[in-house]
């Protein structure tokens, strides 16, 4: 153990196991977890073919074989071969007849493997237009052979003859639309020296077959009317037909492929031991195979087994392992109730609970569904217990308006029906429930919720509407589906057109989500608008026209009144328009009054939830005017008095005018008609000469119809830590989103370093005294090759120029008949950052670094003569050792990847960084605030002293949502707009401001669907950080006596119990400490409700010790020693006595993973539970809104200084 310790430089490692528990199986433990193997695919292929070494058992080397297997994910069949290949031929038998259930079945495997493999071939066909014949290279494709005779001579293109021998039939199985087809090939000859298997394209044509396009794919189609054969793929420029060809072995021949493998052919089989036991006997040894198989297997006289006895005995232990289902029928048979007659029976199903809950506060979707027409009506509904009503109402309207009598309904058994049965009673209904965990019967109504949430997703997704519409796409999804043909139906008929016997008509639907303009019936009032813009949500039953929700007064309108639909042309917009006032004027000449709605003002829901809660008590109702705090209250809140209702509009605006000359063109032609359009012909320039210089391309004539990708140039000014320019570049970028899986990339994933990893390497600069230098490579993806037998070809980019002379060179005219064919990688392409960062490891490995396991982006170089610690980030380094020649020898050693050492560093993972000697570092992130400011129109904004007011509740359900799409004016906040300032929100409260955690938490819960009040909530923290953003994050130690080696952590960890009152969940705040350098923090929103305070304590400690120990492993392998124990503060007595206390309580057993895995690292003296008063918990600061004072002062202890 010590050996292998120091070979693996572990002998720290283990010392530090060792402390933790003297116990030798511990520490083994450890190192085995530790362990990984780390082994090339060559490397594998030439152990699992290396012959057994003399010094090593069979037994030592099956062991040696598998745990090689496990370590690098091979195949089982690599283990078997490597046996077989080697063993002695009596202990391949003895293998198989003494098969052990207890040890890995690994010939089963390879039994079934091999069966499959000789059985069912895979190999290519090409489809052949200068073939004369079909032809194979494999006489096993072939049924009914034949000898060949001397006439049927074959030539090959070249003119030389090709032996051809037998000739007989190929069966080839094809899948077409998901059904398996079997084709049969007439006529096939066997050619042995072929070296593809070839389709005649001639022959095919002479049985009336031709190929052609069908659904995008390549097809050899045939009959009147065409019919899909099969189909092909276009490979290396031939076209491969899609089918696998049915190999026809005999079973002995089969047997004999597998046993080769086993058994070496030398006649040795009769002097060896046959195993003898009755069938039920074997039956147990072969872990209760099938009395079949193993009769099979034993009469192989190769397999080595006996059977004295065929009785066969009913297995109890079969039984139980093996028992399935009956297979239930997939049809409705009818037999205990009328499914035959329209609307005989009625199935029905509820859905639930839906998140969110819709604009109307429904949570639930309860549908009513004809099995014999599939017709379909659903309900929205706020609690389970409306389905009595809903099915009253349902059974009234179905039976009047089809004229047919309901007789059976059907439902799950679920509790949500119990309030139906009496209904049904009153009313002739009979009740029936399908089997517990067999809903087959209630089939047709679950899965049409499936069918009509599948459209409802689609129909959300595409409008960009918020979630909270889900219930009027519902609606709409199943007014679509009643009026489409099903293939369920006798004809393909829709389900209206079987209830009413005439075919609806579709001509009136459009684009849910589409935009419109609604008549507005402006009476006297000449000067108003008479139209409103509108957003098409449904189409109605009852009241002919349709739902329109109205973002401005937050209605939704049924009207007929409409034009300028988006998703239409003009003439269609036009015809339904007339179409519906032609509707209308013809009902009022009739005198119709049922369901005329002639404005759009009337017939009008509003976007508020219905006022009777669950148990029908009515809500009074409140004044809706909006209350104006006192300047005291204002003040107390931290406040200002100069933001009015007018400032939420006007923020809102994107400002184009400010700093308009700051802003980078975004594109080429943008670059070209600004004022410094010579700076970025000078960029441009300077990036093709580097590109060049790397051999990244080869220009070249491409061929038509070659794959090629477009690519743009991005222009961006390089800006120091405190957003001066300081040069301009612009950098040609791959279109990666027209690459194809397969066939430009393979693998995308690229890890990037964690966030507080990144100030751990600070921390570290600041405890050695060796400020961190940031180092960058030039070009670094370019230095990357391209992904191995893939070859990506580009267009010639814009500003890329050829003289006349260079064409003519090139063999063309003209630069569209060139490409760029790809060595090495680009930006843009989707595999670049990955194949950058092998590069990057590859190169670190070399010059002696190993990688963190805590941290993939983490990288340490350990001697005797100090420590080097990098941190990288795609291209940027972050470079700090124990001394300073060991920084300036890295940078040394990185000369081959051109690496620039850019100097201490000053801006790192978006942080503006600064150093001093006698307070450390200080981060901040004032430019990227003042940027973002600038962009949401907040640079003049007032200012407040809180980022969210103390008490203030979170934000209600049932608020106003903010629209998708602006005004005309574009005045008013979107979703889009919420979200832009959301995330810029979350980005720095997660790098440099835990004082606005919280708040973002809060602003950040339903960004799919934000409200007004949830802008009022960014902005207002967006107008804190605009008063505070000189703030700076200090990383300054207390290191005592100088003790450089010794790392000491601490975690304050907190909770807010159920301060959300609509579900009432807590909030864990989690602050951790390097030396008294605050490096990470998180605000979490805890997933389950918890029962008291000590219970989200817990949780909250879980979370710190997360976090914490991940730190510790990460100082540990850099080869630190972590003070131990780890203190974890915590301020709830309760909690505390729970972690430490050995005995257990009741209230804790539901949490109860959660203790045992923080009072496991307590009791082995890694972490150390300890209590701090509540008025000393950093932690407070991300679990609540605080009062001023408080903020200030949790904020001072952080260390955000204004300093």
């Amino acid at each position: 153990m010590a050996e292998m310790a120091y070979r693996y430089r572990w002998t720290e490692r283990a010392k530090r196991w060792w402390i933790t528990q003297p116990n030798l199986w511990f520490v083994m433990e450890q190192m085995n977890a530790a362990f990984r193997v780390n082994i090339s695919n060559q490397q594998a292929m030439r152990m699992f073919s290396d012959r057994k070494e003399n010094s090593r058992t069979w037994n030592d080397h099956f062991l040696y074989l598998n745990a090689l297997m496990g370590a690098t994910n091979a195949s089982p069949s690599l283990v078997l071969e490597n046996v077989v290949k080697y063993a002695d031929p009596d202990l391949k038998i003895a293998m198989m007849a003494k098969y052990d259930p207890t040890r890995p079945d690994l010939f089963k495997i390879k039994w079934a493997l091999a069966v499959q493999e000789h059985g069912l071939g895979t190999r290519d066909w090409i489809l052949d237009s200068g073939a004369s014949r079909h032809m194979v290279n494999d006489k096993t494709m072939l049924r009914d052979v034949t000898e060949c005779h001397d006439a049927e001579e074959s030539f090959q293109p070249d003119g030389t003859k090709l032996e051809v021998t037998l000739k007989g039939k190929a069966v080839l199985n094809a899948i077409v639309d998901g059904v398996q087809a079997e084709i049969t090939l007439r006529n096939v000859y066997y050619a042995p020296k072929l070296a593809r298997n070839l389709m005649s394209y001639c022959l095919l044509l002479k049985m009336g077959c031709k190929v052609a396009d069908h659904n995008d794919c390549v097809a050899v189609l045939k009959g009147n009317p065409a019919r899909v054969v099969f189909y092909a793929d276009i490979k290396s420029n031939v076209l491969v037909a899609r089918v696998q060809c049915d190999r026809q072995r005999p079973v002995q021949q089969m047997k004999e492929v597998v046993m080769s493998a086993v058994v070496e052919e030398n006649g040795q089989l009769t002097s060896r031991v046959v195993q003898k036991d009755t069938l039920v006997g074997f039956h147990e040894r072969f872990g209760h195979l099938a009395f079949d198989t193993i009769e099979r297997i034993a009469k192989d006289p190769a397999s080595g087994i006996e059977i004295t006895s065929h009785k066969r005995a009913n297995c109890r232990v079969c039984a139980e392992g093996k028992q399935t289902r009956a297979q239930q029928p997939t049809k409705d048979t009818g037999e205990h109730a009328p499914v035959d007659r329209v609307g005989a029976v009625i199935c029905s199903d509820f859905k639930g609970l839906v998140t969110p809950r819709d604009r109307r506060g429904n949570r639930y979707l309860v549908n009513f569904v004809d099995p014999k027409s599939n017709y379909c009506r659903v309900f929205l509904a706020k609690t389970k217990d409306q389905a009595a009503k809903y099915f009253e109402q349902f059974l009234t309207w179905f039976e009047k308006l089809f004229e047919c009598k309901v007789r059976v309904l059907r439902t799950d058994g679920g509790a949500e029906y119990n309030n139906v049965d009496e209904f049904c009673k009153r009313s002739g209904v009979a009740c029936q429930k399908s089997e517990a965990r067999n809903q087959a019967a209630n089939g047709k109504a679950e899965r049409m919720h499936r069918s009509v949430m599948t459209i409802v997703r689609c129909m959300l997704f595409a409008s960009e509407l918020p979630l909270t519409f889900w219930g009027d796409a519902a609606e709409y999804a199943v007014y679509v589906l009643n009026r489409s043909p099903t293939r369920a139906n006798e004809g393909r008929m829709s389900p209206l057109e079987m209830l009413s016997g005439r075919a609806p008509s579709l001509q009136d639907v459009v684009v849910f989500g589409s935009a419109c303009a609604v008549f507005v019936d402006t009476s006297k009032k000449n000067l108003q608008k008479r139209s409103q813009r509108g957003v098409v949500i449904g189409k109605s039953d009852e009241t002919k026209g349709y739902r329109v929700y109205l973002p401005e007064s937050n209605k939704v309108v049924v009207t007929r009144h409409v034009k300028d639909i988006e998703t239409l042309n003009p003439a269609d917009s036009d015809r339904i328009s007339q179409q519906l006032v032609l509707e209308e004027l013809a009902e009022m000449a009739n005198g119709s009054t049922s369901s005329g709605v002639v404005n759009a003002t009337e017939n009008v829901e509003t976007n508020a939830p219905e006022t009777a809660n669950a148990e029908g008590e009515t809500k009074p109702r409140r004044s809706q005017r909006v209350k104006k705090k006192s300047v005291r209250r204002r003040e107390a809140d931290g406040e200002d008095d100069g933001e009015s209702e007018g400032a939420l509009v006007s923020s809102a605006v994107h400002v184009e005018e400010t700093h308009a000359d700051d802003k980078e063109p975004a594109n080429f032609a943008a670059a070209r008609r600004c004022a410094e359009s010579e700076k970025w012909r000078a960029a441009e320039r300077e990036e093709i000469a580097s590109l060049e210089a790397n051999n990244t391309w080869k220009v070249v004539k491409v061929s038509p119809g070659t794959a090629r990708l477009h690519s743009k140039w991005v222009y961006k000014k390089k800006r120091d830590g405190d957003g001066n320019i300081q040069r301009y570049k612009a950098r040609l970028v791959a279109c990666g989103n027209e690459q194809v899986f397969g066939i430009d990339y393979l693998f995308t994933f690229a890890a990037v370093i964690e966030l507080p990893s990144g100030k751990a390497v600070l921390a570290l600069a600041r405890i050695w005294r060796v400020p961190a230098r940031h180092g960058d490579v030039p070009n670094a993806y370019v230095k990357a090759s391209t992904e191995e037998g893939l070859a990506i070809c580009l267009y010639i980019p814009d500003g890329m120029e050829f003289t006349a002379g260079e064409l003519a060179a090139l063999g063309v005219e003209d630069v569209s008949e060139l490409g760029l064919l790809l060595g090495r990688s680009l930006y843009g392409l989707k595999q670049a950052g990955r194949l950058w960062r092998k590069l990057l490891h590859k190169t670190l490995i070399q010059v002696g670094f190993r990688q963190c396991l805590s941290d993939s982006c983490v990288y340490v170089k350990a001697d005797e003569g100090g420590i080097t610690v990098v941190g990288t980030y795609v291209d940027d380094l972050l470079v700090t050792a124990t001394s300073t020649p060991r920084v300036d020898s890295f940078f040394g050693d990185m000369a081959v990847l051109e690496l620039k050492d850019l100097g201490p560093a000053s801006m790192f993972l978006g942080m503006r960084i600064s150093y001093d000697d006698e307070r450390g570092y200080t981060v901040d992130q004032e430019h990227a605030i003042t940027e973002m400011l600038i962009t949401h129109g907040l640079e003049n904004a007032n200012c407040v002293r809180l980022p969210i007011a103390a008490g203030d509740p979170p934000c209600d359900d049932d608020e106003k949502l903010l629209p998708v799409k602006s005004a005309p004016d574009g005045k008013e906040p979107t979703v889009k707009g919420s979200q832009s300032l959301v995330g810029s929100l979350l980005w720095i409260a997660r790098v440099t401001r835990p004082d606005i955690s919280f708040a973002v938490h809060r602003a950040s819960r339903k960004t799919h669907a934000p409200t007004v009040q949830d802008w009022k909530l960014a902005k207002r923290i967006a107008r804190y950080l605009s008063g505070t953003r000189g703030l700076k994050l200090c990383l300054t130690d207390d290191v005592q006596d100088g003790a450089k080696e010794i790392v000491r952590l601490c975690c304050w960890s907190d909770a807010d119990f159920a301060g959300d009152v609509r579900d009432r969940k807590s909030v864990s705040g989690v602050v951790v400490q390097v030396n008294g350098m605050t490096i990470d923090w998180e605000c979490k929103k805890q997933t389950a409700v918890v029962l008291s305070t000590a219970e989200a304590e817990f949780v909250a400690a879980s979370v710190g010790g997360q976090n914490v120990l991940g730190l510790h492993e990460l100082f540990g392998e850099i080869g630190l020693t972590v003070k131990l124990p780890i203190k974890m503060m915590i301020d709830n007595q309760a909690a505390l006595k729970q972690i430490t206390s050995e005995a257990s309580s009741g209230r804790a057993k539901h949490v109860d993973i959660k203790v045992k895995f923080l009072r496991d690292y307590a009791e082995r003296g890694v972490v150390l539970p300890t209590y701090v008063g509540t008025a000393d918990m950093l932690a407070d600061l991300l679990t609540k809104a605080l009062p001023g004072e408080r903020v200030l002062q949790l904020r001072e202890k952080i260390g955000l200084t204004g300093k």
